[in-house]
């Protein structure tokens, strides 16, 4: 019998069971705990630690449409000033003296975490509700450990992770406090009141304010705002570009059909990308 290799993937030393919360050990393919519970590497290289109780779909986080444009749009390099911004924003506010232990919460196609993961050394690992776009970050980027699972049950081991990243992503708080090691950094990209303004306009006859993100803040006094980091730049896209732009977000596929139709019959549009990147650190004992 052919003996298949394992994956590329490093073993990654802080998953717990998503049944019993044991400890996961690797062994060749197979992430297993002391009661035996086992998941297996998939062949791109990523495990699975959803469970199906844990769906609130059967194909739970964004669909194959939304995963397919924005990868298109990011590797053209339209987001690569808020990926910089982001690391030069961790290299400001984590200590790159210690071993880093690094986990990005939402990870999508890992377009971010790979871009910081260029820039500074550390063990990584990428977590999404997406299957499609756990695949497509295993295969683009063998090298940091993948894993499909939901942020509100994460399958990692408490006070073990000393940066926390959230990108675009829902903010679970209770589990990034329990994940966290003590001083430990989270930090979230947020779009900002201006971020796809004009499409905004075109949707809706109202636009909702911002959300103040220090309000979120006011439940949990372990966390502690550092610092608010703005960016944003003004681009014309041509059709296609703007197309994937449109359908990566979920204002598109949450648009009315007139709505959705006067956007697809754009040829060209300025538009306004424009973030904040919050730095909070994590204070536990």
């Amino acid at each position: 019998m052919q003996q298949i290799s394992p994956p590329k993937t490093m073993n990654y030393p802080y998953f717990k069971c998503p049944v019993c919360s044991g400890h996961l050990s690797r062994v060749i393919n197979t992430y297993v705990c002391a009661k035996n519970h086992s998941f297996d590497l998939s062949k791109e290289g990523y495990v699975n630690l959803l469970l199906s109780n844990q769906k609130n779909s059967l194909n739970p986080g964004d669909s194959q449409e939304m995963i397919q444009a924005r990868r298109g749009f990011l590797e053209k390099g339209f987001y690569d000033f808020i990926a910089k911004k982001l690391t030069d924003t961790i290299k400001k506010n984590v200590d790159l003296k210690k071993p880093l232990s690094i986990i990005d919460i939402g990870c999508g196609e890992g377009y971010y975490l790979n871009k910081i993961m260029l820039k500074i050394p550390g063990q990584a690992c990428g977590v999404d509700i997406s299957k499609s776009a756990i695949q497509k970050a295993a295969k683009k980027y063998p090298e940091i450990t993948w894993a499909i699972a939901t942020s509100f049950h994460l399958p990692i081991t408490e006070k073990t992770q000393n940066l926390i990243i959230n990108t675009f992503s829902p903010l679970c708080f209770e589990e990034f406090i329990r994940i966290a090691e003590d001083k430990g950094k989270l930090i979230c990209v947020m779009p900002a009141s201006e971020h796809l303004l004009e499409v905004k306009k075109i949707m809706y006859d109202k636009i909702k304010p911002t959300e103040d993100f220090s309000e979120k803040l006011k439940d949990f006094p372990e966390l502690h705002l550092v610092e608010t980091v703005h960016t944003s730049k003004k681009l014309t896209l041509e059709k296609e570009d703007l197309k994937n732009l449109f359908m990566m977000t979920p204002i598109y596929w949450n648009a009315s059909p007139t709505a959705r139709k006067t956007l697809d019959e754009l040829d060209s549009f300025e538009v306004t990308l424009a973030v904040n990147i919050v730095s909070i650190e994590i204070q536990k004992d």
